[in-house]
């Protein structure tokens, strides 16, 4: 089995290249399963601890945006995390994806650390 782990930088402004970079990786390696970052696809929302909801929600619509690209790794399986809101709650996602599933949850985060530049408890 061939295993990709990758950092993405959240800098919205270079993630289509680095995205590009990551297929061709992908691809040309044939890779069975990508790991990506921890809620890879919106700047990092927790890195203040001045809560926002309308920039959770913006996120939100971001890794979806994104999730649907998935499909550009495959034949590869693809495990990371992002931000839902489920019953009113922000929360941190983990999931695995793959072409014939689709999007699977897997859990929600439940250590979440309140401290400089991860208030993730306040968000």
């Amino acid at each position: 089995m061939k295993i990709t782990v990758c950092e993405l930088r959240n800098e919205m402004s270079i993630l289509e290249q680095e995205w590009q970079n990551l297929v061709y990786q992908v691809k040309s390696e044939g890779s069975d399963f990508v790991l990506l970052p921890e809620m890879p696809f919106y700047p990092w929302v927790a890195q203040t601890n001045q809560v926002d909801a309308e920039v959770w929600q913006a996120s939100v619509e971001m890794h979806d945006r994104w999730i649907s690209r998935l499909i550009e790794l495959t034949p590869a399986i693809v495990m990371s995390s992002r931000p839902v809101i489920s019953e009113g709650k922000r929360l941190n996602e983990a999931f695995i994806w793959d072409e014939v599933e689709g999007y699977k949850a897997v859990h929600h985060k439940f250590y979440l650390p309140d401290e400089k530049g991860w208030w993730e408890a306040s968000w």
